[in-house]
């Protein structure tokens, strides 16, 4: 058992009033260090404060690891330096204190473990399970996984298309650009299955009316995992006849965008 060092990192979303919220932790141990913000907590730290973006805080963890790389070598000495002399607002880097680490062999993985426990105890909240069934923000976890190709301009998002038949505009989530042309919807259907059939139909008829723009066409629903076999069926055949792919998972649509991307 090894001793080593964590900092709590800490977010101010509205100066005015000062509060500071839990996002990530620091954890280090002579001169090898882990850096975790957690996504859920920044984001709560951000919807604080009407005027930042939902995703203010998306380059948080890079920004971190671009500061401490600054530093010759990695030490106690160094990141306190570097903490207490360098301007770090809106964020605050707490005071350091000691923790155990589980492992001598494998220092990086025991200090991602720690981090894991700290941010468990200190950063996330807790989940209350309930009656009733909550669903994933399926659109911004889709937005942090494209983020690097959205930063090099290869995946365009909220991007709008005149429609060949309507002369309409329409948006399509994301949008790649060049020969992939290839479009994602993130469709959230309800359990009302006449209310389904109804916004299952409305996207087909917008896939028909963008073909001329985009070759591929994906729509992602996963509300449809608990839907009944044959309000499946019938979302598949008409987003299929409508010349679009319907999906039911993240991963499989986020699968399809980058081989579109890569190939």
């Amino acid at each position: 058992m090894i001793h080593g060092k964590y900092s709590l990192v800490r977010y101010i979303s509205d100066p005015a009033r000062g509060e500071a919220f839990n996002v990530g932790i620091i954890t280090w141990v002579q001169n090898v260090y882990h850096v975790a913000i957690d996504r859920e907590a920044s984001r709560r730290a951000v919807k604080e404060n009407p005027l930042l973006a939902k995703d203010s805080l998306r380059d948080l963890e890079a920004i971190i690891h671009s500061r401490l790389r600054r530093l010759t070598a990695f030490s106690d000495e160094g990141f306190l330096n570097l903490r207490n002399n360098h301007n770090w607002f809106p964020v605050l880097i707490a005071d350091p204190e000691y923790v155990e680490l589980a492992s001598e062999k494998d220092v990086f993985q025991s200090l991602q473990g720690v981090a894991d426990r700290l941010m468990d105890r200190m950063v996330r909240l807790r989940k209350v399970v309930t009656s009733r069934t909550i669903l994933p923000d399926v659109k911004l976890e889709l937005k942090d996984s494209l983020w690097p190709l959205i930063r090099k301009g290869s995946v365009l998002p909220n991007y709008t298309i005149t429609g060949k038949r309507t002369g309409r505009n329409r948006q399509v989530d994301y949008f790649a650009n060049g020969d992939a042309a290839i479009g994602l919807d993130i469709l959230q259907t309800k359990s009302n299955q006449r209310h389904l059939r109804v916004m299952i139909d409305a996207e087909a008829y917008k896939i028909e009316d963008l073909s001329h723009q985009i070759k591929k066409h994906v729509v992602l629903s996963e509300t449809l995992k608990d839907a009944k076999a044959d309000d499946v069926d019938f979302a598949n055949s008409v987003i299929e006849s409508a010349g679009g792919k319907l999906v039911l998972s993240t991963a499989e649509a986020l699968e399809i965008m980058q081989s579109a991307i890569a190939s």
